[in-house]
């Protein structure tokens, strides 16, 4: 079974950008009682956009966590100004050093 991996692009208000990181804080404890959950990256690409990246055991580990993630991003609403774009896939190649 291949990691799986999800991708979310998130466009928000950058005058918000300290409060939206400052909300992520507070999620900590329901990201880690997500089964199946190996990490969370968060990349800031422009002044109005991260990318976050959700690695996974595998697929149905994150089909089965879709509820809980869903009601984690939930929160992120009022800082967003668009949709947020998704893409996942299961990892076909690697490189650790």
């Amino acid at each position: 079974m291949s990691e799986y991996f999800r991708f979310v692009r998130v466009t928000f208000d950058p005058s918000k950008y300290d409060a939206m990181m400052a909300y992520a804080d507070t999620q900590v404890a329901k990201l880690k009682a997500v089964s199946g959950m190996r990490a969370v990256r968060v990349v800031r690409v422009a002044d109005n956009q991260t990318i976050t990246i959700g690695r996974y055991d595998s697929k149905e580990a994150w089909e089965a966590s879709a509820e809980q993630i869903a009601g984690i991003w939930s929160g992120f609403a009022e800082f967003m100004t668009d949709e947020p774009l998704t893409r996942d896939g299961e990892m076909v190649w690697s490189y650790d050093r």
